[in-house]
């Protein structure tokens, strides 16, 4: 019997054995490009971009900051000025008056060594909207955590789609330049994981008024000023959170499906995003 069970083995570590076969993969050749990162908000002075040079996926150092590039700003296919760069591969332009609602920004950006990117956005209106109804430990997560919950309303613009991000910040009455933001969910099924914020299009409710009850950190109002955010994203901004969430669910897993992270930069790769943000402060 035991010889039987010995040349049982002996056969099967035999097929394994022989069934083994390397593969080499000849992975393709990596052509560095400019990343470009890149993001405005309704009422900013100054506009920023951080540019780096790409590395190809099995790469472990560090990106490089790209130093020497000249980055130009357009509205509407019209210069607006140079970008200077002031270090570490960021550069940055003062504004003489803000970014107009649907209006198009374009940001080229070139170096030697590297193709010319570029990579454009729509300025987006703000979406006003009210804070309806605020209750005190009135919800709870899908953790079972007790939260409070703040409910805001406003209109979907009608035929057209939305895409927005939502956050709770809060202030201590005692340090008023102390602004943080809160844990932010919401229990609405349109609801979805954003990489800084929760975030949702307008599938479910477009053109409709909506009612959104968004559950928050426990706060005494009696110390603090609560506030909120609505911010209307430009849909490569909302395509790219999405995109960053996945990509961290995934990393680490040898299982998962290789994500691809979100870019608007034709030649390159990063993003440039907007967003309106329209502010409400709970009285």
């Amino acid at each position: 019997m035991r010889i039987l069970l010995y040349i049982i083995i002996v056969f099967f570590m035999t097929i394994f054995y022989a069934c083994e076969q390397v593969i080499d993969i000849e992975l393709p050749v990596h052509e560095p490009r400019i990343v470009v990162n890149g993001h405005y908000e309704n009422g900013d002075e100054n506009f920023f971009v951080y540019l780096t040079d790409s590395r190809p996926v099995l790469d472990s150092q560090n990106i490089e900051p790209i130093l020497n590039a000249e980055v130009l700003l357009y509205e509407n296919d019209i210069l607006i000025d140079t970008m200077l760069h002031f270090g570490s591969g960021y550069y940055s332009i003062p504004l003489n008056a803000p970014f107009i609602v649907g209006n198009r920004y374009k940001v080229t950006a070139s170096a030697i060594g590297f193709e010319t990117v570029t990579t454009e956005q729509v300025l987006l209106a703000p979406i006003n909207f009210s804070i309806v109804n605020y209750r005190s430990e009135g919800g709870v997560d899908l953790e079972g955590e007790v939260r409070d919950e703040i409910e805001i309303e406003f209109d979907d613009p009608v035929d057209q789609q939305n895409f927005y991000e939502v956050v709770v910040f809060r202030r201590k009455k005692a340090e008023p330049e102390n602004y943080r933001g809160k844990y932010t969910w919401s229990l609405a099924p349109y609801m979805e994981d954003g990489w800084s914020a929760p975030i949702f299009n307008d599938d479910f409710i477009n053109g409709k008024t909506e009612r959104l009850k968004i559950l928050t950190s426990t706060m005494d109002t009696s110390r603090v000023t609560i506030s909120v955010k609505l911010n209307a994203i430009s849909k490569d901004k909302y395509l790219l959170s999405k995109s960053l969430v996945a990509y961290g669910n995934a990393d680490g897993n040898p299982f998962a499906e290789p994500v691809i992270v979100h870019t608007n930069v034709e030649n390159g790769y990063g993003l440039f995003g907007v967003s309106a943000t329209n502010e409400v402060i709970l009285e």
